[in-house]
């Protein structure tokens, strides 16, 4: 594994080779409890939403050399065990002018109809096929306990089509969530949010940060809700509402990887995202904006300010006005996207400490040098949160969680 990602370095793919070493690993799918859990996280049960009229406008995405080039080598296939690496061939290469002009051309004709769902429905169904991993999200007590994030694999051929949308959506959809979704192609999006919480904390030492958690975000979310936000009249993205109806309308099959061969699972990609697909986090993005809009809007009132990268969702402000804004706007919020606040793993961090009336399950958020065997933080402690993987809080707070990571991709290279 180590091995495998200095290799990836070494090619230039650092994110990847990094990735690898700071990865804990993927949880054992041929263990009924790991199943369990993953089946769980594929809500199959979800709302109906009407189909698009026969005049929605089409999606019109660029030439396919400036996607097929930028493809990732050594990227994980689906179940047709397509790579990336030929598709790269088709612009880097050896071939005629004239052979290269064509086949580009056809891929582009291929892509078009694709993303403006002119394929029949079950064609749809194969094409959003996935195979499905469980890396792991939080280590448990035994092999058979852990947090694990379930993440379908689909097809590069599909994913170097989502590429063409993306490029093709990318500016429309920044613009959708910014200013207070930075998870949607906001540059250095994690960072600006880092900075605006340390800066406005350091502003207003009284107000609180509070840390949302919503259950399974990407896997949950109603699909009606994306479809609503992306289509609706005004919308930014109305343009891609047949890209997103082609990969949302499938209850799509899902395959893992049992005894060295692919079985279908019990369960289908009914509702909720596909995650690491383009529609996934867009789709996401787009269903909780207004909520996370109207939030901002309510704290803003009194001095605060809210902020999110993707799920990652984050609330400053006076800590009586932050908990009842959130008790008044969230059960809307989750009622209309199908998503449920998980308190017991919300957190919140104050400089002053002034937290008002938390309700039950919140945690202040803290982290100590090391874990004992009973999972407690041990050491001098730090009182913080991390947000959208940004150290949030006092200095200890922050010397602790570097030195968490750096123990950890330490551990894997010894």
């Amino acid at each position: 594994s180590v091995r495998l990602a200095v290799r990836m370095i070494e090619d230039g793919l650092l994110s990847k080779g990094l990735a690898r070493l700071s990865s804990k690993g993927l949880g054992d799918m041929s263990l009924e409890p790991i199943l369990a859990q993953l089946r769980r996280k594929h809500p199959q049960q979800r709302r109906d939403w009407a189909r698009p009229a026969a005049d929605t406008p089409r999606l019109v995405i660029g030439p396919a050399r400036d996607v097929l080039k930028n493809l990732r080598r050594r990227a994980g296939t689906s179940a047709d065990r397509f790579p990336n690496e030929y598709l790269l061939r088709l612009v880097r290469g050896e071939m005629s002018p004239a052979a290269r002009a064509g086949v580009l051309s056809a891929w582009e004709t291929f892509a078009d109809h694709v993303v403006n769902a002119d394929f029949p429905e079950w064609w749809y169904v194969v094409w959003t096929t996935v195979v499905l991993f469980a890396p792991i999200k939080k280590e448990g007590p035994n092999a058979a306990t852990p947090d694990c994030r379930p993440v379908g694999c689909g097809s590069c051929k599909r994913r170097a089509i989502a590429q063409h949308v993306k490029a093709a959506i990318k500016e429309d959809a920044r613009e959708l969530c910014e200013p207070v979704q930075l998870g949607q192609g906001t540059p250095a999006g994690t960072q600006c949010m880092g900075a605006i919480i340390d800066d406005h904390l350091e502003v207003h030492q009284d107000h609180m940060a509070y840390k949302g958690d919503a259950e399974n975000a990407f896997n949950s979310v109603e699909r009606a809700a994306m479809m609503h936000e992306i289509r609706k009249p005004g919308s930014k993205l109305v343009r891609a509402t047949r890209y997103f109806e082609s990969e949302l309308r499938p209850r799509s099959h899902i395959y893992a990887l049992q005894a060295g061969k692919l079985e279908r699972l019990d369960f289908d990609s009914s509702n909720g995202g596909q995650q690491g697909a383009l529609s996934a986090g867009t789709g996401h993005n787009a269903a909780v904006q207004p909520d996370y809009e109207a939030i901002d809007n309510a704290i803003g009132a009194h001095g605060g300010k809210a902020c999110a990268i993707c799920d990652d969702f984050i609330v400053m402000g006076p800590p009586e006005e932050v908990w009842r804004i959130l008790a008044e706007l969230m059960p809307a919020h989750e009622e209309r996207t199908g998503l449920t606040q998980n308190m017991t793993k919300a957190e919140v961090y104050s400089p002053n400490g002034n937290y008002g009336n938390i309700p039950e399950g919140v945690k202040v958020g803290r982290m100590g040098r090391t874990k004992n065997a009973a999972g407690e933080w041990e050491g001098e402690m730090g009182r913080g949160i991390i947000a959208g993987g940004v150290p949030i809080g006092d200095d200890v707070f922050k010397r602790n969680f570097v030195a968490q990571k750096v123990d950890e991709v330490s551990g894997e290279i010894e």
